[in-house]
């Protein structure tokens, strides 16, 4: 039986880093997440003058800097646009291939109309920046991404005039805003979620203080899908914001025997079968479930994740053609996948450098003898995945 203490949440370090250097003091983070991602954001925090090691940030003082590398790394560049509206000076951000394709002009659109000065490349990064940003009503449409809403949530309290957001659309990826929303208020932030939007009131201050992340969930659903074949304990989670929670809920329609107590969720070897799941609010699980409905019975449809064709690939592409060359039966649709369950064929598969894909496409290992090319790019959320997962099938 595999048994795992899954790595802190991505999304909660990330925050964790940029909310502790905007406030004055000294701020503790517990048990951060240290991946590629998250160094990104800490090395970043610390270019703009937040005094940052992995456990602690003293910030308060912060300002523009000449150069941002954001890496692979889309909550860095996006939420740290924001941060950077906020200073006089000027900033560059930017990042690796991958990261120079993804778009930005809504949010940078957005920004400009609020006081700032934001330049992209074609609507995506290297981009400039230089605030300062005043505030004010805006417009932002919910569908694009959810990281330009939280970037602003946690940028704007700090201007001079009050600001209302304004939500265009459907919004996806909700329970991303859940964790800026929940963090910015043990923060010391106040918004307020009216009809259509957020209210965000002026000059307001961060609070320092410790920060205790969870566990991971989209980690976690490599482990718990690995246990569907072999057996799994995930320590180290917890009822929180974070929408892949979900997991628990997906895997049970699928048939798994999982039990979630006391911070550990066990699951035992299961036979899965296809489901219907909208996997609007949960995107990073479309790469797990995607894998896992190729080795149950009957088909999985994926649906209502259009926006995962702009994240480090597009995922819905990547996985179609990916899961193919394994043999699969498999339908690439606008919003998502058709998966139909059957053998599995011995090959060598890509990623694309995308650490979701490659990841779950790992699993195939329960069936075949799949490799993996470019494993290193697991580190940007799970370093030490594939040493964990080494051999655990055979």
């Amino acid at each position: 039986m595999l048994k795992v203490r899954i790595p802190s949440s991505k999304s909660y370090t990330h925050r964790a880093y940029i909310m502790a250097s905007l406030a004055d003091g000294s701020s503790r983070i517990l048990d951060p997440l240290l991946s590629e991602d998250t160094r990104a954001t800490l090395e970043a925090c610390r270019l703009l003058g937040a005094d940052v090691s992995e456990a602690k940030v003293i910030g308060g003082k912060l300002h523009s800097s000449p150069e941002l590398d954001c890496r692979n790394s889309g909550t860095t560049l996006r939420l740290l646009t924001g941060v950077c509206s906020l200073f006089e000076g000027e900033s560059r951000l930017f990042g690796d291939t991958s990261l120079n394709s993804r778009p930005m002009k809504e949010l940078a659109d957005t920004l400009s109309s609020l006081g700032a000065q934001v330049q992209t490349t074609d609507g995506k990064p290297p981009l400039t920046v230089r605030g300062p940003v005043k505030g004010g009503n805006v417009s932002i449409s919910g569908s694009t991404s959810s990281q330009f809403i939280s970037s602003l949530l946690i940028s704007l309290p700090l201007c001079q005039n009050d600001s209302f957001i304004r939500i265009d659309g459907a919004l996806v990826s909700r329970p991303y805003l859940d964790i800026t929303l929940e963090m910015l208020s043990e923060s010391g932030i106040k918004i307020e979620e009216k009809e259509g939007g957020f209210l965000i009131p002026s000059s307001q201050k961060y609070k320092a203080r410790d920060f205790n992340l969870p566990g991971d969930w989209s980690s976690s659903s490599y482990i718990l899908g690995a246990g569907c074949f072999i057996g799994s304990v995930a320590k180290g989670l917890r009822e929180d914001a974070q929408g892949d929670r979900r997991i628990l809920d997906i895997l049970e329609a699928m048939g798994a025997d999982i039990e979630f107590i006391d911070g550990c969720v066990h699951t035992w070897p299961s036979i899965l079968n296809g489901i219907e799941v909208d996997c609007g609010n949960t995107p990073d699980l479309v790469p797990t479930i995607a894998v896992l409905g190729a080795m149950a019975k009957g088909e999985t449809r994926i649906f209502g994740a259009k926006h995962l064709r702009f994240k480090e690939t597009d995922r819905i592409a990547v996985m179609a053609a990916e899961l193919s060359k394994a043999g699969v039966d498999v339908q690439e649709k606008e919003d998502g996948l058709v998966v139909k369950g059957g053998n599995i064929r011995d090959c060598t598969l890509d990623p694309h450098g995308d650490h979701r894909i490659a990841m779950a496409l790992y699993l195939l290992n329960a069936k075949a003898n799949v490799d993996i090319s470019g494993k290193e790019c697991a580190d940007v959320s799970f370093p030490g995945y594939f040493d964990i997962m080494e051999g655990v099938f055979e």
